[in-house]
């Protein structure tokens, strides 16, 4: 198993990228970039809360940081200080969440989004950014079309970046269902043959609002590296083929 992971880590090309808020592009990469793909939609960046009506709020977060829409804000506030034990000094602040934001809509200078959970009252001045901790992500087959192979690479390369916590689920999940679990994003994965090559076909999901953030498609070439690999690949598609 380690010698398949590395041989198809490193010889996974990348032929098409669509992410739904850019355009089209191309690129030759392996399952590491595709986790990297997944990783620019989560920067580490931060703004606050400028106005608000109702559960519609805005924040002073720009395009130009990374943010897209369909992505989720924490907000929170900042509450007593927190000190080192043994020498006093201070570490940081504790933390209070205040609601959780879904961007809507990116302007020249504010990020407008909408209130999709609230547990504190959010007020002017509160600060909002994609959460610093791990990012709740589940891996989910799309029926029986992604090989199971493929959705341990993935998972594995994803939870190496260590941005994310992953929890691969059945192809039957719901969003609700994961939503319920604390899951905030998906990735759904299919696959099928198309001549020679494999493709592969990746969609990133807001599991709370059902929003489609980005569309990921891929392909792998067989080569003298890949055909071991590729034959493991092709060999479940047409055994499950075969089921139907």
């Amino acid at each position: 198993m380690k010698i398949g992971k590395a041989i198809f880590r490193g010889v996974f090309v990348i032929f098409l990228l669509f992410p739904i808020n850019g355009s089209a592009s191309s690129a030759v990469g392996n399952m590491d970039d595709i986790a990297r793909w997944v990783l620019t939609y989560f920067p580490k960046t931060a703004g606050s809360v400028v106005s608000m009506e109702g559960s519609d709020i805005a924040i002073d977060l720009r395009e130009a940081h990374g943010i897209v829409e369909g992505i989720l804000l924490t907000i929170y506030r900042e509450s007593s200080p927190v000190y080192h034990p043994v020498t006093g000094i201070q570490l940081g602040q504790q933390e209070e969440e205040a609601g959780l934001l879904e961007v809507r809509k990116i302007g020249d200078h504010l990020i407008q989004g909408r209130l999709v959970r609230s547990g504190d009252t959010v007020r002017i001045g509160d600060l909002a950014r994609i959460s610093a901790a791990r990012i709740p992500l589940g891996i989910l087959p799309s029926g029986e079309t992604a090989d199971h192979f493929l959705m341990n690479e993935l998972t594995s390369a994803l939870t190496e970046t260590g941005r994310f916590r992953i929890s691969p689920l059945p192809s039957m999940t719901t969003l609700d269902e994961a939503a319920q679990k604390n899951i905030f994003y998906l990735v759904q994965v299919s696959s099928f043959q198309e001549g020679e090559a494999l493709v592969v076909n990746l969609t990133l999901l807001n599991t709370l609002t059902g929003k489609a953030i980005s569309d990921l498609s891929t392909k792998i070439n067989p080569s003298d590296e890949t055909d071991l690999v590729l034959e493991r690949l092709q060999l479940k598609l047409f055994e499950k083929r075969k089921q139907h």
